[in-house]
């Protein structure tokens, strides 16, 4: 299968594979892909470097280092300032290590100024630049236990400032770069995957899979591409900033072809910081539960794609929808003289059938609708209403055929009565 995978993504970035001096997608083996023959040697010293489970579940495809290296040819390899890019997956071990984590590099350090590396300066710093820091990019993040994909981006060497670009799971991060002052190395020598070079012992904790190196600067949506992950879901409906939503909402969205999942989160805060939901689902659309929106609040929610990998695509731009009690009506003006609960009309109906019912006094009425379970099939009214007669419009598209029972409840008065739904 990641053969398969494999020769899918080469023919997917054929317009620049030219540029691909040295690719280990480790399918068993440290082979060089790229067909520059720059093959790898693991050097354990130490420690082991041993074959495991890679991102997608399949076993012998990644390699997982404890104090261990792979030395690696430099055939074709980028010189002094010329264009650059190194691209990695990797999943850090459960125990922060110390700093100087590497997870390759190339270039020899001693003479001609400084390797090119991706690697962990602090437990929660990711570093990409030189080996003397004074010409480098960072991200600060909250380590964890994940896959991760790590880019470095050499659009001018190391001449230019802005010009040590990060990317991080496919998107470029915040540049923090520093103002260079020393020349990246015009060797290509001591070259390693999972420790600073050969000769040193900044080690790697952890998986490593899919190294590559190009002698030239990918751009934006080529590094994308290489992250693997599906295109961001449009989202459609309810549309964005829509009101008189009902409290059982279809949420839309236009599918993703690569996509396997998608997570849906829905909230009241803009955020996402608290959720009505956040779940996981194969199709295109989810129906909000009864139960989970109340009126008239604003709701927002937003859907990203996931493949068979797990490799998700960032959240799409979030929507908003307020809520309604869609077909709750006063009727007429008259204050009833004692709580009452009316038999729908029509009865057995099909797809929608109206619902009335009186409030003597001001009161705080739940009219729900259950199946024969006993399970909430929706929530047509949860709110304080002022006395009055009222009449609700009950849409059961959403419902299969069967008998279900509907309640009012107040303080003082409750009462449940039984309809019919065919179709």
């Amino acid at each position: 299968m990641k053969t398969v995978v494999i020769i899918l993504l080469l023919n997917a970035v054929c317009i620049y594979s030219q540029t691909l001096v040295g690719y280990w997608p480790f399918s068993g083996n440290t082979a060089d892909s790229s067909g520059m023959g720059n093959h790898g040697t693991i050097v354990s010293g130490s420690g082991t470097v041993t074959l495991t489970t890679d991102r997608c579940g399949n076993p012998n495809s990644a390699y997982l280092f404890n104090s261990g290296r792979i030395n690696i040819g430099t055939t074709g390899f980028p010189t002094g300032n010329g264009q650059r890019t190194i691209c990695a997956w990797f999943k850090r071990n459960s125990v922060p290590q110390a700093e100087f984590m590497n997870i390759v590099g190339f270039g020899d350090n001693a003479t001609n100024g400084c390797r090119s590396y991706l690697h962990f300066d602090w437990p929660n710093t990711i570093f990409i630049g030189n080996e003397n820091r004074n010409a480098a990019n960072h991200l600060q993040w909250t380590a964890d236990t994940n896959w991760h994909f790590l880019c470095a981006v050499f659009p001018q060497g190391a001449t230019m400032t802005g010009q040590h670009l990060l990317y991080f799971d496919g998107v470029l991060k915040a540049d923090t770069s520093i103002l260079p002052n020393t020349l990246l190395n015009t060797n290509t020598t001591d070259a390693a995957i999972g420790c600073l070079g050969t000769i040193n012992s900044y080690f790697f904790y952890g998986r490593i899979d899919d190294v590559r190196i190009y002698s030239s600067a990918l751009s934006d949506a080529q590094i994308y591409q290489l992250f693997g992950a599906p295109v961001i879901p449009v989202l459609t409906s309810p549309v964005n900033n829509s009101s008189g939503i009902s409290l059982t909402p279809l949420l839309n969205w236009v599918a993703s072809p690569t996509a396997s999942s998608y997570r849906v989160q829905l909230s009241s805060d803009s955020n996402f910081t608290t959720s009505q939901i956040d779940t996981m689902v194969s199709t295109d659309s989810l129906r909000v539960p009864s139960g989970k929106l109340t009126n008239n609040i604003r709701y927002y929610w937003r859907v990203r794609a996931a493949n068979s990998c797990s490799i998700s695509s960032p959240y799409a731009a979030k929507f908003s929808f307020t809520t309604s009690l869609v077909g709750l009506t006063p009727v007429g003006n008259e204050i009833p003289n004692e709580f009452s609960l009316s038999q729908n009309y029509p009865n057995p109906f099909n797809p929608s059938t109206n619902i009335m019912f009186d409030l003597p006094k001001y009161s705080f009425a739940k009219l729900k609708v259950y199946d024969l379970l006993g399970k909430v099939a929706a929530v047509l009214v949860n709110e304080d209403l002022n006395a009055g007669r009222y009449e609700v419009k009950f849409d059961a598209g959403n419902l299969s055929s069967g008998f279900y029972f509907y309640r009012l409840q107040t303080e003082a008065f409750t009462a449940v009565k039984k309809m019919i739904l065919t179709k």
